[in-house]
Formats: C-alpha cells, sequence, structure tokens
C-alpha cells in the first residue's frame, strides 16, 4: 500500500471514457479533500510550488517546504495564513482595547 492509502494490488478502474475510480482503503479516505482546479490553477501551484521548493527561506537557509509536493505547499499556505490571521486578531484586539479606554 502507498503511504496515501491507495493500494497498489488493485488497478485503477476506468468506468467512462471521461471518469477513473481509484480504490482507497477507507482509512486513506478520511485524511482527503478534494478540490477541483482549472488547467491555470494548476499551472499556477505547480509553479508556486516549485518556487517554494528551490528559494531558499533567508532566517533558514533552507527550502520553504522540504518536497517539491502539492501537499507540501499547501501545508505551507495554511500555516503562513495561520500566522497572518494571528497578527490581524491582535490588531482587532489593540483596537478594541483602545476603544474601551478611550
Amino acid at each position: 500500500m502507498q503511504d496515501n492509502g491507495q493500494r497498489d494490488d488493485i488497478p485503477v478502474e476506468e468506468v467512462e471514457d471521461d471518469m477513473v475510480l481509484i480504490p482507497f482503503k477507507r482509512e486513506g479516505v478520511k485524511n482527503m479533500k478534494c478540490v477541483k482546479f482549472t488547467d491555470a490553477e494548476i499551472v499556477t501551484m505547480d509553479q508556486f510550488t516549485e518556487w517554494l521548493f528551490t528559494t531558499a527561506n533567508p532566517a533558514t537557509g533552507r527550502p520553504f517546504i522540504p518536497k517539491k509536493e502539492h501537499s507540501g505547499m499547501v501545508a505551507f499556505c495554511i500555516s503562513y495564513t495561520f500566522n497572518a490571521m494571528g497578527y490581524v486578531a491582535q490588531d482587532m484586539a489593540r483596537a478594541e482595547t483602545a476603544e474601551v479606554t478611550s
């Protein structure tokens, strides 16, 4: 079995000309989220993933993501957004405190 929960011993089954069924074990499916992207979005994400993998983070000297994989780019974006929203929440709290004290 592959790390992603997909079984190696069951081939991908073509159902119709434009449909493909990929068998996964149930425990592999629970960790998946599916999103349909346009061709242009895929190109942009691939380019961004490549950049994150090949560009050194000035703070660490290592690439922003350790492997050139889509999951690494997604994890980076979630982490970056989470941190940025932390700053937004701090600014909002300071603004509320300033309103209450004035």
